[in-house]
């Protein structure tokens, strides 16, 4: 006690000279130094916990004044990539005024946050890291101003205290799951088998189900020793907590369980050198102390080493009758019970400053007696006041000790979480706060120890209905020193009005969502024209950025830079917008790249916003255009049908007639050189119907498996010969073959080319590059997709004006003074007709460049083309069915010149008549010239039918001035062995019988 009075003396006088000379304490006013503590998981996980917490003690024990910043990133639950840009947005806001001094960054993911982040967020701020798992340099590649403590497991450290407290063991079983994480540990502590081979015997228990690995645990002996890796997971899936797999471990074995982790020390197991919360926050504060006091970072080593603590549990050392003394030094023993002065120790010093100050309290009690009377009875009547005013308050009045528990409660709190008083006073305030809010109520206790020492909260509370939204008023009670107290918190539930923003904020985000998303262009503004929203398709379509775009008068200026055009624009929508839902005609829009879209307004209003949908029509126009264009042309099909056949049967009997008079008579003659003019006018003739013939409905070309390549440069080199254009081709080395008519194509080739040598009079090149396409669908081109051969005819010529160039392909649509306006909108009907598409590009000045897509073939066989020339003869019956008697009288004599019999019908009764005569008589006929349209009688296709019935080897040759009908083109199909399409010289009648006959 002597000594305890001398004790107490000395303090006295300190006491008293530290009162009387406050400048000993407060004589140099520091600076505070704002810490910024990044953790990368949650409140409650133990391991970056005890960091946190160790660090947080030797900062407070330190003389430097400091404010430190926590911040709980929550990634062990959350993926970091989805936090991580969240996260940096929320920390520019919230320290976007604050300068730290030191930021300490626990375990892998802040790390990884801070080297991504730091010069953005914290620009030249030392950084201190720990728990930092696998480390290597390149994690803080470039880094500056940055250092810090590792964390690695002593898988050796732990095997070296077994020898040290078990040194007779010599069977250790290992214990590992099939996770990754389980396998990759194992194979860490399979590298130290080899060092302990003389020592122990090792017996992995590796992947095991849980029921078996559970029986052998029970067959383990005493004397044996157990290192625990991790069992989170068996081999069928079944996963277990680390605490299921800790008591499972220690429930079913009898000896000494060892592990590397001090999260694991419990629930009965021993120990071992395990990587510890507190060394690292240890040796992280030793940094941060030695960073606050002026030396630079960059010159403090990184710690490779992790600081590892060897940590024993006392319950198991008593368990297995370990004795302390075999303990490492240093060793931390957890759940030592304590010595009876150790666990009272604060009971007899309270007792014994009680029993001096006594004497001082009893004297001071009997002068005051009478006061305190006094004082009791008034302050009795305002606890009465109070106590009516707590108990009849709605409010929720609170009050709990700065460590968090409750000293009081209202009724109305009571009654909200569903505890009495008395079960509440004394238990955890923190248990009742939503998990995801308890990090802000730290934060918002922490700030009640800086002036007003008053805050407001609003968080979410456990009760018997679930959680509800409390708004709480909090103010600090401070005590004689200006320690705190108390902390007296009223609030009121707010969780309608929570749900009610809630549902606000989702319906507004569900409504920015649909426009942003939106296909179509949208834009909201309010009654003044800003602009609110501008959704992604906006920006897309017309290329103005949301910065470009604050208000309607930026779009008005934009889009419509034509002054009295934009002025007609504003003057309707102004007219039209207070209507409700207002549809504006079309416009055109200027982009920002200088092109123009066909735009047409919609515009509705939702309270005091306009939603502006801006339907971009420009490629519906396009396809308008394109279908109008395709209607004209076929419109006049209908005229050309009814001309054709009458002409070409004209035109037969005429080339007929001159073929026969040109091949019997000398080359030599005078007059054969006037019968081939005759024949040549006949042929241009043919050639003029044909283009009238392509514009025919229904009509498809005679099609024939080639090459156009060939076909290209014969019509580009005839039609070029000694004129003063230049000419190239670029063709692929094995172009796609196509089906297709060779005339109609030869006449496409040929306007092209005839074009191009009419735009350059004084001289040019055309180059004709073709290639293998592929065509995705894309419009305004109306064909579907697929292989196509694209050609190009592009001329370095004068060029088409853009008011022409719209209309070249429109049916006797011409800018030449000779020229009669079906030369392009044949070829347009052609390929049309072929599944294929032709379209030009020009500019004055510049050339034209004509394209073609060529439905194609990718099969690239060889295709016989079989070329005859003169007159083959034969012998035989032909039997003629046609109804012009010119036409029967001219293919009769071409016939009798090449040696055949003939006989004519009219009419397909009277020639089925005739072929079934023929055949009885033994005499019939081996083929048939069907001209397939005879008017007011049966055409050849019905009368084949019925000759199929006579005769199913019928040899039948269809024959038409109407080349585009379908059965021409698909002749096969429909039974014909040949075609023949009149006019027709006597050539092709010879070549054509020879080839059906001897087939």
């Amino acid at each position: 006690m002597g000594i305890f009075m001398k004790n107490f003396f000395c303090l006295s006088v300190l006491a008293g000279i530290l009162f009387y000379y406050p400048g000993v304490l407060y004589s140099h006013s520091k600076p505070i130094k704002k810490i910024l503590f990044l953790n990368s998981y949650h409140p409650g996980k133990a391991f970056s916990d005890n960091i946190f917490d160790e660090v947080k003690k030797i900062l407070a024990a330190s003389d430097i004044k400091h404010e430190l910043f926590v911040e709980y990133m929550d990634t062990k639950r959350y993926h970091s990539a989805y936090l991580f840009p969240i996260l940096k947005e929320t920390y520019i806001l919230k320290y976007k005024d604050y300068r730290f001094d030191l930021i300490l960054a626990s375990d892998n993911n802040a790390l990884d946050f801070i080297v991504k982040n730091r010069n953005e967020l914290f620009p030249g701020v030392p950084v201190v890291f720990s728990g930092i798992n696998n480390f290597k340099k390149s994690m803080i590649d470039r880094q500056k101003n940055i250092t810090g403590v590792i964390e690695a497991v002593d898988m050796k450290g732990t095997l070296d205290l077994i020898l040290h407290l078990q040194p007779m063991v010599k069977d250790v079983y290992v214990v590992a799951d099939v996770t990754e994480t389980g396998q990759l540990l194992l194979d860490e502590l399979r590298q130290f088998y080899p060092h302990y081979a003389n020592a122990f015997n090792f017996i992995e228990l590796n992947s095991l189900p849980l029921n078996e690995l559970m029986t052998k645990l029970k067959e383990i002996p005493k004397h044996a020793a157990l290192f625990y890796l991790p069992y989170f997971r068996d081999p069928s899936g079944i996963a277990l907590s680390m605490e299921d797999g800790l008591r499972m471990i220690t429930t079913n074995c009898a000896c000494p369980i060892y592990t590397c982790w001090e999260e694991e020390v419990q629930y009965g197991v021993l120990g071992g050198v395990v990587t510890s919360g507190k060394g690292q926050g240890e040796a992280m504060a030793e940094m941060a102390l030695k960073i606050l006091n002026r030396t630079p970072a960059d010159n403090i080593p990184i710690r490779l080493e992790s600081p590892n603590l060897t940590i024993v549990d006392y319950g198991a050392l008593v368990k297995f009758a370990i004795p302390f003394m075999l303990l490492p030094k240093g060793s931390v023993i957890l759940n030592e019970p304590e010595s009876f002065f150790y666990e009272n120790r604060n009971i007899l010093i309270v007792a014994g400053v009680f029993f001096i100050l006594q004497l001082v309290i009893i004297i001071l009690l009997i002068i005051n007696v009478f006061r305190r009377r006094i004082a009791e009875g008034i302050a009795h009547e305002n606890e009465e006041k109070y106590r009516f005013l707590i108990e009849n308050s709605s409010d929720l009045i609170v009050r709990f000790h700065p460590d968090g528990y409750f000293q009081f409660v209202s009724p109305s709190f009571s009654e909200l979480v569903g505890y009495s008083e008395e079960e509440l006073l004394h238990t955890q305030y923190m248990p009742f706060v939503h998990p995801d809010d308890r990090a802000i109520t730290r934060k918002m206790l922490d700030s009640l120890n800086r002036s007003p020492f008053s805050s407001y909260i609003e968080h979410r509370i456990l009760t018997p209905q679930g959680w509800k939204w409390i708004a709480w008023s909090n103010k600090a009670a401070r005590g004689a020193k200006d320690e705190i107290i108390a902390v007296v918190s009223a609030g009121h539930d707010i969780t309608d009005r929570m749900d009610a923003e809630r549902k606000i904020r989702e319906n507004e985000e569900r409504f920015r969502l649909m426009i942003e998303e939106s296909p179509i262009p949208i834009v909201v503004t309010n009654t003044q024209n800003t602009i609110l929203i501008l959704n992604n398709c906006f920006i897309e379509t017309f290329g103005y950025s949301r910065e470009e775009m604050k208000t309607l008068d930026n779009w008005w200026m934009s889009a419509y830079p034509d002054e009295n055009y934009r002025k007609d624009i504003i003057e309707m929508w102004n007219s039209q917008r207070g209507e409700g839902e207002v549809r504006l005609h079309e416009s055109r829009a200027m982009c920002k790249d200088g092109s123009q879209r066909e735009v047409e307004y919609l515009i509705t209003s939702v309270g005091l916003w306009y939603l502006i949908y801006l339907y971009d029509v420009t490629e519906k126009k396009k396809m308008e255009m394109e279908i109008n264009k395709i209607q004209r042309i076929e419109s006049i099909g209908i005229l050309a049908g009814g001309i054709a056949h009458d002409f070409n049967n004209l035109l037969t009997a005429i080339l007929g007639n001159v073929s026969i008079c040109r091949s019997t008579v000398q080359g030599d003659d005078e007059i054969y050189e006037y019968l081939g003019e005759a024949e040549t006018a006949c042929l241009k003739a043919r050639e003029l119907t044909r283009q009238l013939l392509t514009f025919s409905k229904g009509g498809d070309p005679v099609k024939k498996t080639g090459s156009v390549a060939e076909l290209i440069k014969e019509s580009v080199t005839f039609l070029l010969r000694g004129s003063k254009v230049r000419y190239s081709f670029d063709f692929p080395e094995s172009p796609w073959l196509a089906n297709f008519d060779e005339g109609q194509m030869s006449q496409v080739f040929s306007n092209l080319i005839i074009n191009a040598r009419e735009a350059m009079p004084e001289g040019g090149k055309l180059s004709v590059i073709m290639e293998n396409f592929h065509f995705n669908g894309v419009p305004p081109i109306p064909i579907k997709p697929g292989t196509y051969i694209k050609i190009m005819f592009q001329d370095n010529g004068k060029g088409i004006p853009k008011s022409d160039l719209k209309r070249i392909f429109d049916p006797y649509y011409t800018t030449k003074p000779m020229g009669h306006g079906l030369g392009l909108a044949s070829v347009f009907s052609i390929l049309s007709k072929h599944e294929g598409y032709i379209y030009a590009e020009s500019e004055l000045g510049q050339g034209t460049v004509f394209s073609i897509l060529l439905p194609a073939l990718e099969d690239n066989g060889m295709v016989d083309i079989i070329k005859k020339t003169g007159l083959i003869l034969g012998k035989g019956k032909i039997l003629l069915l046609d109804d012009d008697e010119q036409v029967q009288k001219t293919v009769d004599s071409m016939l009798k010149i090449l040696g055949y019999d003939v006989q004519c019908a009219g009419d397909g009764d009277q020639a089925i008549e005739m072929y079934k005569n023929a055949a009885e008589t033994g005499n019939p006929f081996i083929a048939v010239l069907l001209d397939l349209t005879i008017p007011g009688g049966k055409g050849g296709l019905d009368t084949l039918k019925i000759l199929k019935e006579i005769d199913p080897k019928v040899k039948a040759i269809v024959v038409s001035g109407y080349s585009n009908d379908p059965v021409m083109a698909n002749y096969k199909k429909h039974g014909f062995c040949g075609v023949l399409e009149k006019p027709y010289k006597i050539e092709a009648i010879s070549e054509m019988l020879y080839e059906v006959i001897n087939s």
